[in-house]
Order: structure tokens, then sequence, then C-alpha cells
């Protein structure tokens, strides 16, 4: 199994787990039902100034949305935009379906959308983690009619590397 494979199937081995390993120390992992809450207030501040950048828009893709707490996010500040969650985590998706979210299962490497389906493509926190950033870039953009708006929590590798791509 490679290790790109390896991270993406990581939360479905490790949801509703007592423990989980974490650089060598175990640490608590949230259930199904608290994921939402461990991947932060769909209030905080800095996801409220992503949003101001989508309020144009009547399709957007969330991809890594994880539990959706974009999409109450959403919601609330436009109730016209068309939402669509994709994740890698079988569970997650299952559990937002039940919510009446849309979502789809699917790697950010092979989006399962033709190309230009959404006005934007959003991706909060996931893309810093994969091995490759060029392929979820790429698949990001191919999908998108309009914008691609990526927020990173922590800078992926080779950034300077990166940044020259993306800049040309």
């Amino acid at each position: 199994m490679s290790k790109l494979k390896s991270y993406e199937e990581w939360w479905t081995n490790n949801l509703d787990n007592k423990k989980y390993l974490h650089n060598g120390k175990e640490t608590d992992a949230p259930s199904i039902s608290d994921f939402e809450n461990w991947m932060g207030d769909p209030f905080d501040n800095d996801r409220i100034k992503a949003r101001r950048l989508f309020g144009k828009f009547n399709t957007i893709l969330d991809a890594g949305c994880g539990a959706c707490p974009e999409y109450f996010g959403i919601k609330k500040m436009y109730k016209n935009i068309t939402y669509t969650g994709l994740d890698i985590t079988p569970k997650l998706v299952e559990y937002n379906k039940s919510r009446g979210i849309d979502c789809e299962c699917g790697s950010l490497n092979q989006i399962p959308f033709r190309d230009s389906s959404f006005d934007i493509s959003h991706s909060r926190h996931v893309v810093e983690h994969m091995n490759d950033i060029y392929k979820p870039l790429s698949e990001l953009v191919r999908v998108s009619k309009l914008r691609v708006y990526i927020s990173f929590f922590i800078k992926p590798n080779s950034t300077k590397e990166h940044i020259r791509i993306l800049e040309n």
C-alpha cells in the first residue's frame, strides 16, 4: 500500500476507535458524531472570511469535506448556493448523506465529476497533507468553471516549487 493511499484511508481506519497513534503518542480519536466539532467551529473567523469569496457563485464543491462544517456556514450565508461535498472516507460520506447533505465518496486525486461541474471548488486543510499536490490541484481546476479556493493549514513540501507552478 502506498504512503498516499494509507493517508487517504487513515480516517476510515480510525474513526470510532478509542485511541490512535499521532507522532508516536496515543491520542483520543473522534467518533463520527464528534468529528464535525473536532474539525473546528464552522463559524470561525477564518472560515467566514473564506466564505465571503463564495457569494457570487451558484455551485460549490467542498473537496475533502469531512463532516461538512462548511455546508452549514455556506447555507447560513448563501441559501441559494448548491453545495456538494467530496470525501475519501465512506463513513463520513454516509454520515453526511444521513443529514441530507449532497456528498460523494472520492479522492482529490481523481475527482468523480465532469470538467467544469462547479463554479468554485474549495479545499480546506487537505491538499497540504497529500504526497503530491499537483494532481489534486489539477483536478480541482479541472472540475471548476470559475475559481479554486485552497486553504493550507501547514505549508506543503517544496513550497517554492509549488508557488512557482501556481504562478505560471
